[in-house]
């Protein structure tokens, strides 16, 4: 009852925003595509060039980019909202998610936020807000999306010098690199092949194969490499120092993050090890819980 009571609300708030405002889905480089690179670029709440790198990272042609809020007295776009679409199979029926980013509307319509979603929230997909502002929360909550925890970890790898010994290599990033790999972990190097990615292929002594992806992102101006996926946490933990200090040789990156995302998940960086704790708000309207295909497919790479 309850649910029919807030679509009835959310249904009059479209109808009376639709009077003088109107919302179109945008796709890569089709119509309205320049219109709002060029909207994106005047705007001041969030860095541009983020933006347009998970714009380009899109791989499902059939779903839009995002959706613009456009005013129909002035033809000017007014708002837009970024929608990462992906698809994965779970119990072997696929699921659609789109991630909800980089949310801007103008001041002077931002009481019709809501709007630019308002078309989501009707369809059979699972959402995700991984990086809402603080004004979007509350709105997010109305709207039946459930807030989760996140917790970023942090790490320093505070060595003084670089024991490189031969107890883990790591092997030239290339396909012929790849076949080391089991088919799981082959299709998850190939996925992740778009230039933001940094994939690392590790073998330890006992010849075992270790597959990390990560991205290069910044943190108050310090450099982070954040972790995304490992192919076997306990091969990891037992030569995390030593995978830190190659990493930290060969890219001079000094700090670490992971993202925890499930209830029981311990964990990877050792204990021993210098370490800040970040709790995050996430916003979700799923019955599917959160995993690491999620991430790979948000705005949390940045």
């Amino acid at each position: 009852m309850k649910e029919k009571i807030e679509n009835s609300k959310l249904d009059y708030l479209e109808i009376r925003a639709s009077k003088f405002l109107k919302i179109k889905e945008i796709y890569y480089k089709k119509d309205y595509y320049d219109d709002l690179i060029k909207y994106l670029r005047n705007q001041k709440k969030l860095p541009f060039i983020n933006i347009k790198k998970i714009l380009k990272l899109s791989r499902l042609n059939k779903y839009p980019i995002g959706t613009i809020l456009i005013c129909k007295n002035s033809k000017k776009i007014v708002g837009f909202v970024g929608t990462y679409f992906s698809q994965n199979f779970l119990n072997k029926n696929e699921k659609i998610f789109c991630n909800i980013h980089s949310w801007i509307v103008d001041q002077k319509f931002r009481i019709y936020s809501f709007f630019l979603i308002s078309h989501l929230l009707k369809k059979k997909i699972n959402l995700t807000a991984f990086t809402p502002v603080h004004s979007l929360k509350g709105l997010l909550l109305k709207l039946g999306f459930k807030k989760e925890i996140f917790i970023e970890n942090f790490c320093f790898n505070l060595s003084l010098y670089f024991n490189l010994n031969k107890k883990v290599d790591i092997l030239e990033n290339s396909e012929k690199s790849s076949t080391y790999l089991d088919q799981k972990n082959r299709e998850i190097y190939n996925y992740c092949s778009n230039d933001i990615f940094l994939r690392f292929i590790f073998k330890t002594n006992s010849n075992k194969k270790l597959l990390v992806i990560a991205t290069c992102t910044y943190k108050k101006k310090l450099k982070v490499l954040k972790f995304l996926y490992i192919s076997n946490y306990s091969t990891f933990f037992e030569n995390q120092r030593y995978i830190f200090n190659i990493i930290t040789k060969k890219f001079k990156i000094f700090i670490f993050s992971e993202y925890l995302y499930e209830d029981n998940q311990d964990s990877m960086f050792i204990d021993k090890l210098f370490k800040i704790k970040r709790i995050r708000d996430i916003y979700t309207k799923s019955s599917n819980k959160i995993g690491f295909h999620q991430i790979l497919n948000s705005d949390l790479l940045l």
